[in-house]
């Protein structure tokens, strides 16, 4: 697994790069980018210890500001040059800038034979039509 994405200078960017760490997963390919905003979505859950939990609130923390161009190309740079040697490619697409078709498509491009292509996609699921996506899921 090499994840390439962005994330704030700050606890919740450091809890996931910390994270990753600790499994041993290398973390040069995500981005810290100053004065933003880690997304981060804190659900709370009832009920009993022989019951099934169920999901009653979920808080979101997202960035108020778009991602600079600044770090979506530094993003770009690094999944173009961490492509070449990845068996599959997971998008995870929740509008906050770091993925988009045309960043994908050009991914997909740069590797030659073929590559397995996931989306998961909250906004413009159709706007991925044409990006090499090989298997996909509107949320």
């Amino acid at each position: 697994m090499l994840p390439v994405t962005a994330v704030g200078e700050d606890a919740a960017g450091d809890a996931l790069r910390e994270y990753f760490r600790e499994k041993r997963v290398d973390v040069s390919g995500i981005v810290r980018v100053k004065g933003w905003t880690t997304p981060t979505k804190t659900r709370f859950v009832a009920g009993w210890a022989h019951t099934v939990g169920q999901q009653v609130l979920r808080v979101d923390y997202e960035p108020q500001d778009p991602l600079p161009q600044a770090a979506r190309k530094k993003v770009q740079q690094l999944l173009s040059a961490r492509i070449r040697s990845a068996d599959a490619l997971a998008i995870s697409d929740y509008g906050f800038g770091v993925a988009n078709p045309d960043l994908i498509r050009q991914a997909a491009t740069k590797r030659k034979g073929g590559l397995p292509v996931t989306l998961d996609a909250r906004y413009q699921l159709g706007a991925y039509a044409n990006a090499g996506i090989t298997i996909g899921n509107a949320k």
